[in-house]
């Protein structure tokens, strides 16, 4: 009679023998198969929402045009509304950036445990266990601002703003032992407001003879209204997510963007579209699979080399990203990289 020790271990081994990976044996993954994954995107009402898509969209026929991930898994893009993207039997789904309708469609999604991706990071996935930013979050983008201005030697910051980034900037102002002041006795005065405000906010600072230097966040990031009045933005220097200089890669999807809308980009708002199909890209590669569940656990610790530059997740806690961000002067114009800052 064999004892039902040795008996149990027997079958142990046996089990671990047929298996791929796991009780110590190998770690190969499994081949990805081949075949198409439906992507949805929800449409959002802004330009930005139009530039997001227009960058995803690029992306997901640069990668078709390759013969599709790994050269095996195409994408079909479904855009509509969030119950349009259930519908169409996406798995997959990009968010707008749009704060209300971004929030609205995480909580339709949620209801089939999509895998989800939200471009413009508003922390969102602090409420969503499946929403996974691309971008860097309000938080740390202020404090690269914040850390510009400690260089400049601005010590009371004047921010104009209420909203979410406006916040971030008192809140990193604060943590850096910089005073938040009122404008008259302000060494430097941040427009934290998003595009055309933050625009209009910068025109009546010049036509009111402000006499500090402006700095802003990334709402200044619009080429076409800095072309139209060089002079008023000039000297400008505010934080962005990229700068599309020659031979990067941002430079290469503005191209590609170009190619499937006619024209480049207005902002580096549409790499955030674009990176979202880059991060998904790299999350299949990761995960060997396209099913949701393995693509959540393949973003631990994702290294991604997107647009913008590294887009690098935590490997445990949280999910918002470690992304560089630009930091741009307005010179006749024209947008000037001043800084990268790791965050």
């Amino acid at each position: 009679m064999v004892p039902v020790r040795v008996w149990i271990s027997g079958v142990v081994a046996l089990v671990c023998a047929g298996l791929l990976a796991g009780c110590g044996g190998s770690t190969k993954k499994p081949e990805l198969v081949a075949g198409t994954l439906r992507l949805g995107a929800v449409r959002g009402p802004t330009d930005w929402d139009a530039e997001v898509l227009a960058g995803l969209r690029a992306e997901v026929r640069a990668l078709n045009q390759s013969g599709g991930i790994d050269q095996k898994i195409r994408l079909a893009l479904a855009v509509g509304t969030a119950r349009h993207v259930l519908a169409s039997g996406a798995r997959v789904a990009v968010l707008p950036c749009d704060a209300r309708l971004q929030a609205e469609s995480a909580a339709i999604l949620r209801r089939r445990s999509l895998f989800v991706l939200e471009p413009c990071n508003t922390e969102l996935w602090k409420r969503f266990p499946n929403v996974w930013p691309v971008s860097v979050s309000a938080a740390d983008e202020a404090r690269a601002l914040v850390g510009y201005a400690q260089s400049q030697k601005y010590a009371r910051l004047s921010v104009i703003g209420d909203g979410q980034m406006a916040r971030a900037v008192r809140k990193a102002a604060r943590e850096a032992k910089l005073k938040v002041a009122p404008l008259r006795r302000a060494d430097a005065v941040v427009v934290a407001l998003a595009a055309p405000y933050a625009q209009s906010a910068v025109l009546r600072l010049r036509a009111d003879g402000v006499p500090v230097p402006i700095l802003a966040t990334h709402g200044m990031d619009d080429r076409l209204a800095l072309a139209a009045d060089p002079a008023e933005f000039d000297g400008v220097v505010f934080t962005t997510f990229g700068l599309p200089e020659p031979g990067s890669e941002q430079d290469e999807m503005d191209e590609r963007y170009r190619a499937l809308t006619g024209h480049h980009p207005a902002s580096s708002v549409a790499a955030l579209g674009y990176d979202a199909g880059n991060v998904l890209e790299y999350a299949i590669l990761n995960a060997s699979s396209t099913r949701t569940a393995l693509l959540a656990a393949a973003m631990r610790g994702l290294d991604v080399h997107g647009a913008v530059g590294r887009i690098v997740y935590p490997k445990a806690g949280g999910r918002n990203p470690s992304v560089n961000v630009a930091i741009v002067q307005v010179v006749r114009g024209r947008e000037e990289l001043v800084d990268r800052v790791g965050v």
